[in-house]
């Protein structure tokens, strides 16, 4: 044990019989086995990847001729194609002028609309301005230009506190200025 060579090397008898021939199989005989077989088979290989490549049957560097069918065929679905771009391409430019006809009209109405409440505005301050006194005199009681500027009446209100006592108050104001001593009005 302690002096003896451990490496083992199986003797013919305690191998069995089946392992005799796969003994003298090599990897060698392998690679050739299937260099054989694709050097045999329909697929071309690639040299590369060692695989089949799906490629034209015909030689490399070779044009490959086209059945005059499928010529045909490409030939009036290029044709189909281009008359659908065009069609398409006029389509498109008949809706930019349509857009810009419609975006040209918006513009025309909208400054139209602008005009008008801007003639609007101006009428309703010079309104105004006429209504006021022209020599810049406030009115003996100045409650008649409070009233002007609260609406007074009841209809449509949208809160919903009773607002009829200050109404009352402000009319009574109106009609009834307090007369104050000693102030000049």
């Amino acid at each position: 044990m302690l002096g003896e060579d451990m490496s083992f090397e199986p003797s013919s008898e305690d191998a069995p019989a089946a392992a005799a021939p796969t003994e003298s199989f090599a990897a060698a005989d392998v690679e050739d086995d299937e260099a054989d077989f694709f050097a045999n088979s329909s697929v071309p290989m690639s040299v590369e990847t060692a695989s089949p490549s799906f490629s034209s049957p015909s030689a490399p560097g070779t044009p490959a001729a086209i059945p005059e069918a499928i010529a045909k065929w490409r030939a009036e679905r290029d044709a189909k194609i281009e008359a659908q771009e065009a069609e398409a391409r006029t389509q498109a430019a008949e809706m930019r002028k349509e857009a810009a006809a419609a975006l040209e009209k918006w513009r025309s109405e909208r400054n139209a609309k602008i005009a008008n409440a801007a003639r609007a505005n101006r009428d309703a301050e010079s309104a105004l301005k006429a209504k006021e006194s022209p020599s810049g005199a406030t009115d003996v009681n100045p409650w008649v230009r409070v009233a002007d500027n609260v609406d007074l009446t009841t209809k449509g209100q949208r809160s919903t506190k009773d607002v009829s006592r200050m109404r009352s108050v402000m009319v009574q104001l109106k009609t009834n200025a307090p007369v104050r001593s000693g102030v000049n009005v």
